[in-house]
């Protein structure tokens, strides 16, 4: 809703969480960029497009 609402295309939006089997299959299954955080305790699941350890990394990945 928030993509239609700003016209956005899906890939212009990016949905960053650790749960692979909640925001992560979501993102990926509307076809928006995916970023798994990995923080303590949480293991990479190779299902989001890109990784993350902190939300300072995210900018860099906007802006390739």
């Amino acid at each position: 809703m928030i993509a239609q609402r700003y016209k956005l295309n899906m890939n212009q939006v990016w949905i960053v969480g650790d749960n692979p089997e909640s925001e992560i299959a979501a993102g990926n299954e509307l076809g928006m960029n995916t970023v798994q955080i990995l923080r303590p305790g949480i293991l990479e699941s190779g299902k989001a497009h890109y990784t993350i350890q902190s939300f300072h990394e995210l900018k860099g990945l906007i802006n390739k």
